[in-house]
């Protein structure tokens, strides 16, 4: 006898298929791709409204900047109220500030440095000039002075010292221990320069040893050539500039050993060679 399968495990069968058929389906899609889908149409709508906004928050600042700065450049506080001047010994303090042109008043931040200093050294004894800023109000102007070699005749048969470039920087009523230089034009003004052709006596000056600096009376431009005149008086011809200071040695060597003659004629002009020419007095 054979036994019947009971009639409801068919339909519990049946029922449980029915219900599995109604549950969700599980996407097969990653769950962060929707996510960045949307992140990137929000960025996408959010862009280029950012940017604008950054970029009036950038002008806006470069705006508060420029305002700023105009603010500075034209403020009362940032003015000139005071003008000092140092450094120098022959030209006043006075007229160091009255040639830099700076008046009390101006804007500190807009002042021409550079424009000052070039007007400072048209002065006849300038070298160089520096203008420092002493914030807020104030402002120091501070020279060096140019060096005599030389002193010579100036207008007038004035006496007047001149550098190493051949500037005339003034009348002096003295030689000041410096030697007199002998030129065929008298000098210029304070301020000009002298003839080129006194060039190598001006080279000369200005490297003459210590040995024997102070004895030199006086230089003489001969053409390129140049004659010194020491105590005596005793003259050495030193021809052109090349090869000073062998030259310079052979002097110092026969002022220490030697005994001249008033108007005797020293020809060191081949340093190794030295001749002594005496010239007869009248």
């Amino acid at each position: 006898m054979t036994a019947r399968k009971p009639a409801h495990g068919k339909s519990s069968k049946s029922s449980t298929a029915r219900a599995g058929s109604s549950a969700p389906r599980r996407s097969t899609k990653p769950s962060g791709a929707s996510e960045q889908k949307s992140s990137w149409l929000d960025g996408r709508a959010n862009g280029p409204r950012s940017t604008r906004q950054r970029l009036l928050l950038a002008l806006g600042g470069l705006g508060v900047l420029l305002g700023l700065g105009v603010a500075l450049i034209w403020s009362p506080i940032l003015r000139v109220e005071t003008i000092s001047a140092t450094g120098s010994v022959h030209t006043s303090p006075a007229a160091i500030i009255e040639a830099s042109g700076i008046k009390n008043g101006q804007s500190m931040v807009l002042l021409d440095t550079g424009a000052v200093a070039s007007r400072i050294q048209l002065l006849p004894w300038v070298a160089t000039a520096s203008v420092l800023r002493n914030w807020p109000t104030g402002i120091h102007l501070v020279v060096t002075e140019r060096s005599p070699v030389v002193t010579t005749r100036g207008p007038k048969s004035t006496l007047v010292a001149v550098d190493a470039q051949g500037r005339v920087l003034g009348t002096t009523t003295s030689r000041l221990g410096l030697p007199g230089l002998s030129i065929t034009e008298p000098a210029g003004a304070p301020g000009s320069t002298i003839t080129k052709k006194a060039a190598p006596c001006l080279a000369i000056a200005n490297t003459l040893p210590i040995a024997f600096r102070h004895q030199v009376r006086a230089l003489l431009c001969i053409g390129p050539h140049v004659q010194i005149v020491l105590p005596g008086p005793v003259v050495f011809e030193l021809g052109s500039t090349l090869d000073l200071r062998a030259k310079y040695v052979a002097i110092a060597s026969l002022i220490a050993k030697e005994t001249f003659n008033g108007f005797d004629t020293v020809d060191v002009t081949d340093p190794a060679n030295v001749t002594v020419t005496p010239q007869p007095h009248g």
